[in-house]
C-alpha cells in the first residue's frame, strides 16, 4: 500500500479549513479521500490569516477598447477584480502616447488597468537594503497562477509574521525603462502598493505539507504536530510490517 497526502487551505465566508487529500494505491487499486484536517471559524482569522479587511466596493472593473480609453485619457481606472502577481509582466504593460508617461497601464485579457489588485499566498520574504541604506522587503507570492514578486519599500518585514498570509492591496502600476550593461533598452513594470492589508480570500489553495506544519499549525494547534508525528510512525510500522 502507497499514500500521497497534500493539503488544501479553503477560505469561506465563515470559516478556514484545512483539507488532507489523500490518494491510496492498494493492490485492488486507487482510492481518493478527503477529509478536514482541522476547521477555523471566522473569529479565529487573525491567528492564522491577519486582520480580515474587506475591499471598498465602490471600486468597479473597466473593460472597454483602446478607443474608449482614449476619451477618458487622464482618468483613474480601477478593478474590483483581483490581478495574479504573476500576470503583471512587462509585456502586459502599455502606453497610449508614449510621452506621457501618466497614462501607463496593464493590459490583461483587452482590459486595460491603471490601478488595482493583486492578491496571492506570501510564501517568502526577504529584507534588503538599497545603496543609501533605505530599508525594503521583497515578498514571494503565489496567486494560484505563479509565482510574483512584490518589492515594497521602507518596511523590514518579518518573516515568521508574514510568511502564510494572503496579502491583497490596492497598486498602481507604473513603466520602469533601465539599461543592461549592454545598453540594451528594457522595459518593466512598477508596482506601488499604497498599504498591505492581508486579506481573507475566498479561493482554495493547495499548499504543501511543510507550509501547514511550519506555519499554519504552531499558530493555531500545535498539538496537533505531534499526533501528525505519531500517527506517521504508525503507518509507518504497518507498512514495513
Amino acid at each position: 500500500m502507497m499514500i500521497m497526502v497534500k493539503y488544501g487551505i479553503k477560505i469561506e465566508d465563515d470559516r478556514v479549513e484545512i483539507v488532507r487529500y489523500s490518494t491510496v494505491y492498494t493492490d485492488e487499486g486507487v482510492e481518493e479521500l478527503e477529509e478536514i484536517y482541522l476547521q477555523i471559524k471566522a473569529d479565529d482569522y487573525e491567528s492564522i490569516l491577519g486582520i480580515y479587511e474587506p475591499y471598498p466596493k465602490k471600486d468597479v472593473r473597466f473593460v472597454g477598447n483602446l478607443d474608449d480609453l482614449k476619451v477618458v485619457k487622464g482618468q483613474e481606472m480601477r478593478t474590483a477584480v483581483p490581478i495574479p502577481l504573476s500576470l503583471c509582466r512587462a509585456k502586459y504593460l502599455k502606453r497610449i502616447d508614449e510621452d506621457d508617461e501618466r497614462i501607463t497601464y496593464l493590459d490583461i485579457n483587452g482590459v486595460p488597468i491603471q490601478r488595482g489588485i493583486i492578491v496571492g499566498i506570501v510564501v517568502g520574504v526577504q529584507h534588503k537594503r538599497t545603496s543609501t541604506g533605505k530599508d525594503y522587503t521583497i515578498f514571494r507570492i503565489f496567486d494560484g497562477y505563479g509565482w510574483g514578486r512584490l518589492r515594497l519599500f521602507g518596511i523590514k518585514a518579518n518573516p515568521e509574521i508574514f510568511t502564510g498570509m494572503f496579502i491583497r492591496g490596492f497598486v498602481r502600476f507604473g513603466a520602469v525603462e533601465f539599461r543592461t550593461e549592454e545598453g540594451e533598452l528594457r522595459k518593466a513594470i512598477s508596482l506601488t502598493l499604497n498599504d498591505i492589508p492581508v486579506i481573507v480570500q475566498p479561493k482554495e489553495y493547495i499548499v504543501h505539507k511543510k507550509f501547514i506544519d511550519e506555519v499554519v499549525l504552531p499558530r493555531v494547534a500545535p498539538e496537533l504536530i505531534e499526533e501528525d508525528k505519531e500517527e506517521e510512525e504508525t503507518d509507518e510500522e504497518t507498512i514495513n510490517s
